[in-house]
């Protein structure tokens, strides 16, 4: 089943990836230090970034028009970039604006067998002030993942200068039927302008 591991090691080489993978997509981390948080002459990782929505499916969109499907296809390809420098195999479920099926997505992750899933969105909300990351696991996850969660959590509280809203189990489609370990982050609020200035300054100075 999803998320069942019991060994620490993998718990801990999941909570750097997916460090990495918010360092990435959200800061200017140096390739260099990349190498030196990931340690890649001991272990190597794969990853499936998924980047949500796409095509006639534009996501939250802004008050000014930006849409989330393009900033989190951004993000993703920038993750991909700096890891596969680091030598991390990172798949896309989507490379450009188009919309891909939970069909297609779901035979697309049971064949690349990789070791991590992380589906990228942005939040949206009648309330402008909220803001913030917050991380989504399966609500039949069990302590050890729930555990993880939390943890990552603390990392990016000092690692990022978003805020951190903690996780939250919920029945996420992308969940169903995924062999590998799934995680889903809102990376920040685009209907909140501190957010969206986070989030569109850091693409732009990629």
């Amino acid at each position: 089943m999803i998320m069942r591991f019991k060994k620490p090691s993998i718990w801990w080489k999941l909570k750097i990836a997916i460090l990495v993978i918010i360092l990435c997509g959200l800061s200017l981390t140096a390739t260099s230090n990349i190498k030196r948080v990931l340690n890649v002459d001991t272990w190597w990782h794969s990853v499936i970034l998924d980047p949500g929505h796409g095509g006639t499916d534009p996501g939250v969109i802004s008050s000014n028009g930006i849409k989330e499907k393009d900033v989190v296809l951004a993000i993703s390809n920038r993750i991909k970039e700096k890891l596969e420098v680091c030598g991390i195999k990172v798949y896309l479920t989507r490379s450009n604006d188009e919309f891909a099926s939970l069909e297609k997505r779901t035979n697309f992750y049971k064949e690349a067998k990789a070791d991590l899933f992380v589906s990228l969105h942005l939040n949206g909300s009648s309330n402008t002030s909220a803001e913030g990351i917050t991380v989504f696991v399966a609500p039949y996850s069990e302590e050890s993942t729930r555990n993880f969660a939390v943890s990552l959590g603390s990392e990016i509280r000092h690692k990022t200068n978003l805020k951190w809203n903690d996780y939250r189990r919920a029945p996420m489609a992308v969940f169903n039927n995924n062999p590998v370990p799934a995680i889903m982050l809102e990376l920040g609020y685009l209907s909140n302008d501190k957010d969206l200035e986070k989030l569109i300054i850091n693409q732009s100075n990629k």
